[in-house]
């Protein structure tokens, strides 16, 4: 099994993410840094930047995330797998007059909103007429170029039953469609569109400070906002009835969480053979498997921290008829306290594990006994737990905010090699030891000479 092995289903085609601004789209992207290695994620989150690359730039992504629309087929060699979350359209601009006063004048956030701007002014302010009617309804029903629109994020067209009517076509053909205010369940029926395990995380990103029931907002002004909103409101309720119905195809009775891991574990066990070996470099890790976004250390080694909760896995496919050794790389660690309190968790059973100090990192190793995997059919789950994890900003160290645990790479799973039995000598031979020749050789001499 070599190093690039991917434990779990990766799409095959690009999958692209068409994100509508104050949707979950960050919550969305920030959960694919987690899965794809981070060479596979686009760095570009506007079309004002992807127009500028050169003709096949984005070839090299698995994952593209960015404020586009489906003109974005145009910038690459073939179609992608589109995806896309809806939001409620009256949360989502009050939402984004509150985010539009915490940010500069810069791509892709759109102008810039006074501090002490009321959200009257805004809708009233034709600067922001894009934000403010049917935005979700022109991304998903308009085609157009960045370069054909000269005013950039300012030139938005009037929606029409017919740009509806196209949104409504592309919310029926791409791959998935999520529902913001279902943001868990929308994730975990991806999940399983896509293979992967459930999602059990319960994280926000990108959330702007005080909420939309925080702030109450005159009754006149929510009705300017849903007048003006026609077309996303309806376009929200039919995504909203879309998501319903792939959801009851899915799942049937089950939750959407225990259907995705159903899926997911039927996938694994098709598509990998269990092996007595395995390399395993932590540049992809399942959804919900509790590892931060893939970095590499200076000499170009992928690794992955733990966190931000305490325990992480990793699935292989491993064979049940032989014991086997667990080895893996600590690259490093920002409490000692927290190293020496891990644990390794092979399913249900904890395996000590020695550790040898090979600066900067660790080496670890461990036997996983074949009793141990007696009743695996297939998939293993290797668990890492640890007291605790840390962010690096409020200890002062840098500027990460992230809360860390320890940096893991290069797993390796070998058989171990069992001593040999040694076989004893057999006691009979046909060929007659030497002393019993020199016997027949005397006996035969005494022969002659009484014969003579």
């Amino acid at each position: 099994m070599s190093s690039n092995f991917v434990p779990f289903t990766i799409p095959q085609d690009q999958l692209c993410f068409i994100h509508i601004p104050k949707t979950a789209g960050s919550a969305l992207t920030h959960m694919m840094k987690q899965v794809y290695d981070i060479k596979d994620v686009s760095p570009y989150i506007a079309m004002e930047e992807i127009r500028k690359l050169e003709p096949g730039s984005l070839h090299q992504y698995r994952y593209i995330g960015a404020h586009m629309r489906c003109s974005i087929r145009n910038y690459l060699e073939q179609e992608p797998a589109f995806i896309t979350f809806l939001r409620d359209p009256v949360k989502r601009v009050i939402s984004h007059y509150r985010f539009s006063k915490m940010l500069g004048d810069t791509a892709p956030f759109g102008p810039k909103l006074d501090s002490n701007s009321t959200i009257e002014n805004y809708l009233q302010n034709k600067r922001f007429r894009f934000r403010v009617e049917n935005q979700q309804t022109v991304y998903l029903g308009t085609d157009l170029l960045y370069e054909n629109q000269p005013e950039g994020y300012n030139h938005y067209p009037i929606v029409t039953d017919e740009i509806y009517e196209r949104a409504k076509e592309t919310l029926e053909s791409i791959l998935f469609v999520g529902i913001q205010e279902r943001f868990q369940e929308s994730v975990n029926l991806l999940c399983r569109t896509l293979g992967w395990p459930a999602y059990r995380e319960d994280r926000k990103i990108n959330v702007t400070p005080g909420r939309v029931e925080d702030e109450p907002i005159p009754d006149h002004l929510l009705n300017e906002i849903r007048e003006r909103n026609s077309y996303d409101i309806a376009l929200y309720e039919f995504a909203c009835e879309l998501f319903d119905k792939r959801l009851k195809e899915i799942s049937g009775n089950s939750s959407i969480m225990d259907e995705a891991d159903r899926f997911y574990d039927e996938l694994f066990k098709e598509q990998f053979p269990p092996s007595d070996t395995a390399t395993y470099d932590f540049r992809y890790t399942p959804v919900g498997s509790n590892w931060h976004e893939a970095g590499r250390n200076p000499h170009g080694v992928p690794f992955r921290h733990m966190g931000p909760k305490t325990s992480s896995f990793v699935d292989l496919p491993l064979t049940n008829n032989k014991n086997l050794i667990l080895s893996f790389d600590v690259l490093s660690t920002i409490s000692q306290d927290m190293l020496d309190s891990l644990k390794v968790i092979i399913n249900d059973t904890e395996i000590p594990c020695e550790s040898i100090n090979r600066q900067p990192g660790f080496t670890y190793t461990g036997k996983i006994s074949k009793d141990i995997l007696a009743t695996t059919n297939g998939r293993v789950r290797i668990t890492f737990t640890v007291n605790k994890t840390l962010s690096p900003k409020e200890l002062g160290m840098n500027d990460d905010a992230r809360f860390i645990g320890p940096a893991f790479s290069n797993l390796q799973i070998r058989p171990v090699v069992e001593p040999k039995v040694p076989v004893p000598e057999s006691t009979t031979s046909t060929q007659p030891p030497s002393t019993f020749k020199n016997i027949r050789r005397i006996f035969g001499n005494a022969k002659r000479r009484l014969g003579s």
